[in-house]
This record gives structure tokens, C-alpha cells and sequence, in this order.
């Protein structure tokens, strides 16, 4: 079983994020495009879901419902990810330390995964965090069309838009 495989030097200047691109640097002369061809298929595995993203969304979940128990099967489920990362153990005492925590595992364990723009629409903190960099906050939901609002009136389009 291969854990993981990197790119060969490839001749351009451009820099490539070796977990996420296949192996062909020049796609046109490589067959893209051909059935069946060998360019088509990549020794990548693309991912859908992480096991430790299961993990973090598990410790999210179990810290914002609260309890005793919940917290401690959050801070269980960050450990696991901070021990195979090979980082210590790390103890919560509030809710809110929990949250933190959770947020900045996040944001390690995702980095390049293009993960962190929703983690921060969805925990409310984009506008404070890209500050007026496009986006706004009524980018949290999507508009709802205007053939749909007029061919149902119990529908409300979503806050400003």
C-alpha cells in the first residue's frame, strides 16, 4: 500500500501543492482529453471526507451540545489527532477553550485543503477574519430565485438579497 507519493521535479517555475495535483505537468501532450488514457487516471485518492475531519467535526458537535462527558470525548478525539501528529496532549477546562482548540486543529490539519473559508463562514467569524477582503456576510446563504419566490409566496429570500 503506498501512503503517499511525491511529484518528480517538474521543469516550470510554478509551485504545486504535491497532495493535491496528479503527476502530469504538460496535461495537452500527456493525452488528457484521450478515452481511456493513462493521463486520465492518478495515483490520487481524492479525498471526500478525512478521518480526522470526522474526528474534529465529532469534537465540535460533542463540545456545542455540552456535559461533562461530551467534553471529554472532544478532548479525547482532538488528542487522537494531536498524537499522531506527534504533538502532546492538551487538557480543556471551559467550553470556549474547547471551541479554540477545535478551531486551531482545524485550521493546521486542513491547511491547503481549502477547508477554512467555510469553517470560518460557518462559525460566524469570516467577516472579522478577511475583514472586507469580498466577502460579506450575506454570502452565508444563497439567494433564493426570483421564479421560485414568485411561484410560491410562503418562501422569504434569505437576509440581504
Amino acid at each position: 500500500m503506498v501512503i503517499a507519493k511525491t511529484l518528480p521535479n517538474l521543469t516550470n517555475a510554478l509551485y504545486w501543492n504535491k497532495k493535491v495535483y496528479n503527476q502530469y505537468s504538460d496535461y495537452l501532450n500527456a493525452g488528457l482529453g484521450t478515452p481511456n488514457n493513462e493521463a486520465q487516471n492518478t495515483w490520487i485518492n481524492h479525498r471526500v471526507l478525512r478521518y480526522s475531519e470526522v474526528l474534529l467535526m465529532a469534537a465540535e458537535a460533542a463540545n456545542e451540545v455540552g456535559g461533562a462527558g461530551n467534553q471529554t470525548d472532544a478532548a479525547t478525539w482532538v488528542n487522537m489527532i494531536r498524537s499522531r501528529a506527534g504533538l502532546t496532549n492538551i487538557s480543556f477546562v471551559s467550553q470556549a477553550q474547547m471551541r479554540a482548540a477545535v478551531k486551531k486543529e482545524r485550521r493546521a490539519e486542513f491547511a491547503m485543503e481549502f477547508e477554512r473559508f467555510f469553517d470560518l463562514v460557518r462559525w460566524g467569524d469570516a467577516l472579522s477574519v478577511l475583514g472586507g477582503n469580498g466577502y460579506q456576510n450575506k454570502h452565508r446563504f444563497y439567494p433564493i430565485p426570483s421564479s421560485a419566490l414568485n411561484s410560491n409566496p410562503n418562501l422569504v429570500q434569505n437576509p440581504e438579497w
